[in-house]
């Protein structure tokens, strides 16, 4: 899921205001240090890549795989019998949204990966709210690793 993220967020080595906070590195809004202790992302930080990607590792591993495990369970799905471009895109789904929203478990529960495609095929045609770039980038990206 990381390389999908950093894909779909590309990098700012400095702070910049998104919508509701400010963020940095992979589109993050906490800044993690080399002792692993967690703030938030204030105006005028400054980060390098090593930095940034040891921010959203520990963010997919603590706060958005989590989240997607306990959003699939709570929909009827084992995570570890999911496909892995499956995981990948719901983590990338998480981490963009802040959430897994139920529907693309319950589309995947139901028609497979055609299903979550269908869903970010339908998202991606609401327009910007839902950024319709990283949508496409979901769908292509399913398409070219799911079997």
């Amino acid at each position: 899921a990381i390389e999908l993220i950093k894909q779909g967020e590309g990098f700012s080595k400095t702070a910049y205001f998104d919508v509701n906070a400010y963020r940095i590195g992979y589109g993050s809004d906490t800044i993690t240090d080399s002792n692993g202790k967690v703030r938030r992302v204030q105006k005028g930080d400054i980060v390098d890549q090593k930095m940034a990607l040891v921010d959203l590792n520990r963010r997919v591993t603590e706060e958005f795989k989590p989240k997607v495990v306990q959003t699939c369970q709570n929909n009827g799905l084992f995570y570890p019998d999911i496909e892995d471009c499956v995981k990948t895109v719901f983590i990338d789904l998480a981490y963009n949204y802040g959430t897994l929203w139920n529907v693309f478990p319950k589309e995947y529960n139901s028609k497979g990966v055609r299903g979550v495609i269908d869903e970010l095929q339908r998202r991606a045609n609401l327009g910007s709210s839902q950024v319709p770039s990283r949508r496409l980038l979901e769908i292509n990206y399913l398409k070219s690793r799911c079997s």
